[in-house]
């Protein structure tokens, strides 16, 4: 069975999507073109199965649906995890870790 895979700038390019609610800035705040983060959001959708954002009349808009609320909360509660374990292995690497003290 096929485990599907999220990419760490998937998450980041749909939580500045969510944040901004408008395409052309988070495109803007993230240095993309909109069309690369049209791109991502569709993989990351395509990936969970799941529609995240309603886009408006002219595309540029971007309302969430209820399970991009959900995601959103996931993914950033996700990137925290990920950014304590970084700063927990950062730590790990000093020597008072190593020898026990």
């Amino acid at each position: 069975m096929h485990t599907p895979s999220i990419e760490l700038h998937h998450l980041r390019t749909f939580i500045a999507l969510a944040e901004e609610r408008h395409l052309r800035r988070a495109a803007a705040r993230l240095r993309l073109s909109p069309p690369t983060l049209r791109t991502h959001i569709r993989r990351l959708e395509a990936t969970l199965g799941a529609r995240l954002c309603e886009r408006g009349p002219r595309g540029t808009q971007a309302r969430l649906t209820f399970a991009g609320e959900v995601f959103l909360h996931e993914a950033r509660d996700l990137l925290r995890h990920l950014q304590e374990i970084l700063d927990i292995m950062q730590e790990a690497r000093r020597p008072q870790w190593a020898s026990g003290q």
